[in-house]
Parts: C-alpha cells; sequence; structure tokens
C-alpha cells in the first residue's frame, strides 16, 4: 500500500522534528507544496496536541475519560500507531487493556481500515499463550480494541 505525498510529508516533519526539538512548525510548512500545507498543518496540530495530553477537542487522553464502555485509568505505552491504556470497563468491573488509534491517524481513512482489519484478525486468533482481542469499534471517531490486561513488565 503506498502512502500519499501528506503522510510522507508528515514522517519527514516527525523525522526532522526528532532531529531539532526546536524545529518551527510554519518554517518546515513554508518549505512544502502549498497543496500540502493545510492538511499538513493539521496533521501537525494534532501531533502537537497529543505532545501536550490533549489528542482533540472530542477526546482526552485522562483518566477517567469514558470511551466505548470502559473508562481510563492510565496510559500502558504507545506505539507508531497508538496509545495503550489500562482501563476499567464499567459494568463487568474488570480492567482490560484498550489500544486507541491515534487521532492523527484516526482521520486518514487508509490508517482506520488498517486498524480495523488488524482488530478483525488478531480477535480471529486465539491461543492460551496469546492476548485474546475482546472487542473492537468505534466511539465517536475513535477506534479501539480492547484486550486481556497482563499485568507485569513490558516483553
Amino acid at each position: 500500500m503506498s502512502r500519499s505525498r501528506t503522510e510522507i510529508a508528515f514522517q519527514a516533519y516527525r523525522s526532522a522534528k526528532q532531529e531539532d526539538s526546536a524545529l518551527d512548525p510554519e518554517v518546515f510548512l513554508e518549505h512544502q507544496p502549498s497543496a500540502l500545507r493545510a492538511p499538513l498543518r493539521r496533521m501537525i496540530e494534532d501531533l502537537q496536541a497529543l505532545e501536550v495530553g490533549a489528542a482533540s477537542p472530542a477526546f482526552a487522553f485522562q483518566p477517567g475519560h469514558p470511551l466505548g464502555g470502559y473508562t481510563l485509568t492510565r496510559p500502558l505505552g504507545e506505539g507508531g500507531m497508538g496509545t495503550v491504556f489500562l482501563v476499567r470497563h464499567r459494568t463487568l468491573n474488570e480492567d482490560f487493556a484498550l489500544k486507541v488509534l491515534n487521532p492523527f491517524l484516526a482521520s486518514n481513512e487508509t490508517f482506520r481500515l488498517r486498524f480495523m482489519r488488524e482488530a478483525k484478525a488478531a480477535s480471529a486468533f486465539v491461543h492460551k499463550h496469546a492476548v485474546q482481542i475482546r472487542e473492537f469499534g468505534e466511539d465517536g471517531a475513535m477506534l479501539y480494541m480492547t484486550m486481556d490486561y497482563c499485568p507485569g513488565p513490558t516483553l
């Protein structure tokens, strides 16, 4: 699957930002084709919001925030496509791990489809030595999947 020019430019921004944390997004945007500036600006703004802990007006990564039938407890880890949280199921009163597709990717249909394919494929895999996917779906614009929570250190 090929990436769009905007996605490639956004990856270039993230790489440049890792090398120079003081990089001004506006300076970066000035050097991009005009057709890419508006979508890139939105992606950079979403990334900045994630970095300060507020994903978007519709969803904040804060303890106590409801998502689906769950309440966020605390972050467990972060990867390239999403963040995993310890959550509490509000009806069952049990802990689960919940993976959320990052908001700046959730607005991209390619990433939304990829996330849902991953969730569907993972939910079909059942093995006594693998974490079981329990549910996946959408809450507003947020995509998530829940799985068994296995306390302890990361592997």
